[in-house]
Order: C-alpha cells, then sequence, then structure tokens
C-alpha cells in the first residue's frame, strides 16, 4: 500500500465525534471535550493541546493525540488510530508526536499504552521507559483505614500545591484549584497536609473510571493514608461499580498494600521521559487520566 502523506491539526469540537470513534470508551468523549476547551493560557500555568491527523488526500481521521502543559514539564496521551498498514501508521505517529512536542515544554512525559507505538517513539524521538502505571479496582474493600479525611478549604491551596509538586515534579494548579473544594485531605495533629484526594474537572462528581479519574496523592510513611482517600472517592452509578487507585510499578509496598486491600489489576500502561522529572513515584496513588498523568 502507498504511503499517504498526513495533515495535523488541532482538534476542534466538531471533531470530537469522529475523533471518539477512535477510543474504546464512550466516557472518553467528556475527556476530549476538556482538552478541546481548556488551551493553554486560559486557567494557569498549563493547558491541553489535542491534535488530529487526517489523511491529506481523503481527509478522513486516521490518528488523535493530547499534549499538556504542567508548568516546565508537557504530558502526552491518548494516542489513538485507525488500522493502518505499518508504514501509514508509523506516518501518523510520528507526525502527531512532532506536532506534540513542538508545542510542549523541553521534558515531556508520555503514557503510551500500545508497545508497539512504544517502540517507535523511543527510537525515533529520544524517549527513556521510566516505570508503569498500574491501574487497579476494588468493588468491595477487605481493609478500611483509621485514618479520616475531610474536606479541602480553599485556605488550604498552596499546601496542596506544595505537596503535589514535590510528589510530581510539576505545576499542575491549573488542574487542582478548579475542583480543590470538591477534594479532600488527610491532616496530622499539627495539621500538616499528609494526601489528598482532588476530582477530575469534568462534569460529574467524583467521575472515576479508566483514564479519567481522581488524582490521589499520599505520603508513603503511612499507607493508611492512601487507603482512607482511596475509601472516600464517591462511587459512580453505574453496577458495578469500583473503587478505583493508579501506582507506579516501582510502588510495590503501595501496591501490595492495596491489593491486601482487595484491589487488583487490571491496566498496566508505560510511563516514558524525555528529559529529566525530579518526581516520587511511591507517594502516587491516583491520576487525572494519561494526558493529564
Amino acid at each position: 500500500m502507498q504511503t499517504f502523506q498526513v495533515t495535523v491539526l488541532g482538534m476542534q469540537l466538531t471533531d470530537i465525534s469522529e475523533a471518539a470513534n477512535l477510543l474504546t470508551r464512550q466516557d472518553r468523549r467528556e475527556l476530549l471535550e476538556f482538552y478541546v476547551t481548556h488551551p493553554p493560557g486560559t486557567d494557569g500555568p498549563g493547558g491541553s493541546i489535542p491534535y488530529v491527523a487526517r489523511n491529506s488526500a481523503t481527509q478522513d481521521l486516521v490518528g488523535i493525540a493530547v499534549g499538556n502543559a504542567h508548568g516546565e514539564v508537557g504530558h502526552i496521551g491518548h494516542f489513538a488510530r485507525k488500522a493502518l498498514d505499518a508504514a501509514n501508521g508509523r506516518v501518523v505517529l510520528n507526525d502527531l508526536m512532532a506536532s506534540c512536542l513542538h508545542a510542549l515544554p523541553e521534558t515531556v512525559v508520555a503514557a503510551i499504552e500500545n508497545q508497539t507505538s512504544a517502540d517507535r517513539v523511543r527510537a525515533t524521538h529520544n524517549f527513556q521507559y521510566q516505570d508503569s502505571y498500574i491501574c487497579l479496582r476494588a468493588e468491595v474493600l477487605k481493609e478500611h483505614s483509621n485514618r479520616t479525611p475531610r474536606q479541602l478549604q480553599q485556605a488550604e491551596a498552596q499546601k496542596v500545591i506544595a505537596l503535589d509538586a514535590a510528589v510530581t515534579g510539576e505545576d499542575r494548579q491549573h488542574l487542582l484549584l478548579p475542583r480543590l473544594t470538591d477534594g479532600w485531605g488527610v491532616f496530622d495533629e499539627d495539621d500538616n497536609l499528609e494526601g489528598f484526594w482532588i476530582p477530575w474537572q469534568g462534569s460529574q462528581p467524583g467521575f472515576a473510571a479508566p483514564n479519567a479519574g481522581p488524582v490521589i496523592v499520599a505520603k508513603q510513611h503511612d499507607n493508611d493514608v492512601a487507603l482512607a482517600l482511596v475509601e472516600k472517592q464517591p462511587q459512580p452509578d453505574e453496577e458495578p461499580a469500583f473503587y478505583n487507585a493508579v501506582v507506579l510499578e516501582s510502588n510495590s509496598d503501595g501496591r501490595n498494600f492495596l491489593e491486601q486491600a482487595g484491589f487488583e489489576q487490571y491496566m498496566l500502561v508505560p510511563r516514558y521521559v524525555r528529559g529529566s522529572v525530579s518526581w516520587k513515584p511511591d507517594q502516587i496513588y491516583g491520576f487525572f487520566s494519561l494526558a493529564l498523568g
């Protein structure tokens, strides 16, 4: 098959129905709408840059990717494309990645589910494997925390921003602040923040689904902090309802603790980095999405 030329364009609201057809879950449509309506500069030190790739001759949509800026660190995720032969698949992936990298900071994190795509990205764009996100869920918890979260107050914003930056190495206040007071925190007896849970900014409160869930940060010295926050997340209306958590593969203690509490792995997504990120993977227990981190 002859290789076609690709045109990469910024995703528009009119592209979302077509783009969502490339994704396997209906709940990602709301994610795409969020990305399109939150470009850089709209609400703080970051923003979303979603792209569509089209066959230049036929204008068929053949792929999508989403970039996000978090201060000095960028994220790329939600790579998806139509079933294509190897040569055209490589063209689509490379052109989408090049567009994302051009728009993002020098240091970039990429979450890539497809191993073939990941190998191409590493070979062509100088990414290195760093870790893997392990997505877990539990319908019933076998253990419960003895810590009690309380609802976060606006006056505690700087504590949340500081802890998040120390754990992720990123500036994610544009994602944290809009739903801060819908979130929960665990504090010690001196009112120091030990961990927090903040829902994604989508329209559904407590929206917890694969690749669009609450961000959970918890200091590692006490696994009960993480469990208290995981346990606090609202249950979705659908049956069965699950508690969701995400840990990094390098956080074996956190994973073992959650598995003892009844969690089971259902997905693993490798994390690749171009540049250097100072982070603490053993304190991460939930993420917003593959493209947001």
